[in-house]
């Protein structure tokens, strides 16, 4: 197969994980993040679906189940504490998950095991990332943050978009989920057009610590508590949750991968899990079509291959973002619409019903086969 030149903008989970098979391809890959170094912040990730047999595929399960968050199950209580509903975790990689499943990760941990995974192949720099770029002919000429240029055959922009649960009203939540013994990760929501978050200026850390207080304070259970604990919070990460839907994800030899071109939203359950399939089908497609004997050079197949990448992954990711914004602000916001949702959590929880991932998860898509590349599996 011919080497082709590529560069991947972003070392996050979908970056990483494309520069894993397009190294395992052949490819000569340089990756940059504009953070310092490789980002290990986050919160908790899992992976559904397709994302399960991917990863064993890459001869990676081992390491990811030593790094393991171990969650029992969701339950939701009320402002008083008290217990509403249980569902409890999965306990199987087959089948339908439940919210907590048995494939649950902090976001650091995964993002570190796939760059050590393909760090000794490709090239990582960090403290750097894309200026601009000009497509010439076969080409694409990047100007990068530091000032130095360089040309490519192809460029794919993979930055990423930047448990208990109680509701309060409002349209407010909070939810908790236990890594460990000494680690409890806080989720603090509450509607976006707050006055108070909308003056934090945006990457300023301490101007959205003191908005989310501000907008959170009082709200009930033991909320103040981690306010209260909010200014020491060193893993903290501030955005409003969004939807990215790009058509089509490719102009020229510049491709999206991961959140960039299909950020399916924190509402569906399926970011990462949607990284993965992403960058998997990318990479076969790109082996593909570029490594064959009827073609000059690589380069000739390159449009092929971002053409098929859409054209075979986007109808999943359209099941996927079916009525995520119509229903975006489903959460209940009177203390009545509360009640009444704490309630049908209890009867679905004594009838065994996994409402979560029935209702919430976006992980049951029909009609939809993971595509198969020999090119990946010769390895």
């Amino acid at each position: 197969m011919a080497r082709l030149n590529i560069l991947i903008n972003g070392a996050g989970i979908a970056g990483n994980a494309l520069a894993f098979w397009l190294t395992k391809l052949g490819h000569k890959v340089r990756v940059v993040e504009r953070f310092p170094s490789l980002r290990t912040t986050g919160l908790q990730l899992d992976l559904r679906g397709h994302a399960i047999p991917l990863l064993k595929r890459m001869g990676l399960e081992k390491v990811f189940r030593q790094n393991m968050a171990p969650e029992q199950g969701m339950q939701i209580v009320g402002s008083s504490g008290r217990r509403w509903a249980y569902f409890p975790g999965g306990t199987t990689s087959e089948g339908l998950q439940a919210f907590s499943t048995e494939w649950e990760i902090m976001r650091g941990d995964l993002c570190r095991i796939l760059y050590d995974a393909c760090r000794e192949n490709a090239v990582f720099a960090f403290g750097t990332g894309i200026e601009s770029y000009k497509q010439v002919d076969k080409s694409v000429e990047v100007q990068f943050t530091d000032g130095t240029t360089d040309t490519f055959d192809l460029v794919v922009e993979g930055e990423e978009y930047i448990a208990t649960a109680y509701v309060a009203p409002g349209g407010k939540g909070v939810m908790t989920r236990r890594t460990s013994a000494n680690q409890l990760q806080v989720y603090l929501t509450c509607r976006t057009d707050s006055a108070a978050l909308k003056t934090a200026r945006n990457g300023d850390i301490e101007a959205e610590k003191a908005g989310l207080a501000q907008e959170m304070r009082g709200s009930g259970w033991i909320t103040d508590e981690f306010l209260d604990a909010l200014p020491e919070a060193q893993n903290f990460y501030c955005e409003r949750l969004g939807l990215v839907d790009m058509k089509p994800w490719y102009d020229g030899h510049v491709v999206l991968v991961g959140d960039a071109g299909y950020c399916p939203s924190v509402l569906t359950g399926m970011g990462t899990t949607c990284a993965f399939m992403g960058a998997y089908i990318l990479a076969g497609e790109i082996g593909k079509h570029c490594g064959s004997t009827d073609k000059v050079t690589a380069q000739d197949g390159i449009s092929e291959a971002l053409r098929a990448y859409d054209e075979k992954f986007r109808p999943y990711m359209d099941k996927i973002h079916e009525g995520v914004a119509e229903n975006s602000d489903w959460w209940p916001k009177t203390s009545f619409g509360i009640l009444m949702m704490n309630m049908a959590a209890g009867i679905a929880s004594l009838l065994r019903i996994n409402l979560p991932s029935k209702f919430v998860s976006k992980e049951d898509i029909k009609g939809w086969d993971l595509p198969e590349y020999e090119e990946l599996g010769r390895f």
